[in-house]
């Protein structure tokens, strides 16, 4: 009778895992120290190394929030690091984060919204190399963010106190609240464009800023920033600029 050879048994395989590609996306998150220090290097790669992790630095918090911007209204991706506020666009075609700045905490001050934003949503985030207003989804996680910000400051060393005493950036008006000119009333159109002062914020035409001057106090990386008049003559009063004009 034929019998069945013995075969040996196979070893047993383990489970394949496929690992998920990184992808940039919309996330709402808190971090703890480990989770933090994890996502830290995942945003490494998802910057393509704009964004440094460190054995110190790690992320503490990520969400999306409204920038109102002098043009509109519009969403990025905010991180709160140990040390820096940092806010990015998600590039829909690479997955990739393209972060548009980052401001260290012990320069940042924030303020409640202006009566004309919109209410319980919105506060004021105040730095030397930029200012606007950011709105949250719900009044909920507006206070989060400004509780989250204000614990991170005091653990850097020191909170906003650090801030006090430093030039401000200005919040830029609104395009679309500044139909003429701030200065000389002007109407903006076609042939007569609106520009933005550095120092104060006005919406003006090219007339009344001709002047590019390097403000005092602003963190503008030595660049010379266009001025309206009131505010160039006020610095040549001063004698602490650096200043060319315009070609018009």
């Amino acid at each position: 009778a034929y019998v069945e050879p013995q075969r040996a048994a196979l070893p047993e395989r383990p489970p394949v895992v496929i690992e998920q590609p990184l992808k940039a996306t919309w996330i709402e998150a808190a971090y703890d120290e480990a989770d933090g220090k994890k996502r830290a290097v995942d945003l490494q790669i998802l910057t393509e190394g704009v964004l440094v992790a460190g054995e110190d630095r790690r992320c503490l918090r990520e969400g999306a929030l409204y920038k109102l911007n002098r043009g509109g209204r519009k969403q990025y991706q905010f991180f709160l690091y140990t040390d820096a506020l940092i806010y990015a666009e998600v590039n829909g075609m690479t997955y990739k984060y393209q972060v548009n700045r980052e401001i260290p905490l012990n320069s940042i001050m924030i303020a409640e919204s202006a009566e004309d934003e919109p209410a319980g949503h919105c506060f004021r985030l105040m730095s030397p190399q930029k200012s606007f207003v950011c709105e949250a989804g719900a009044p909920g996680a507006k206070d989060d963010w400004v509780a989250a910000i204000s614990a991170a400051q005091e653990a850097n060393g020191g909170g906003a106190d650090n801030a006090e005493g430093k030039v401000m950036a200005p919040i830029f008006v609104k395009d679309a609240d500044a139909a003429a000119c701030m200065i000389c009333n002007r109407g903006f159109g076609i042939l007569n464009r609106r520009h933005h002062c550095r120092r104060c914020g006005k919406c003006i035409c090219n007339a009344c800023s001709y002047d590019k001057m390097r403000v005092p106090g602003l963190e503008t990386e030595g660049r010379l920033v266009r001025c309206c008049i009131p505010c160039g003559n006020e610095l040549k009063s001063t004698r602490s600029y650096g200043n060319r004009k315009f070609h018009r």
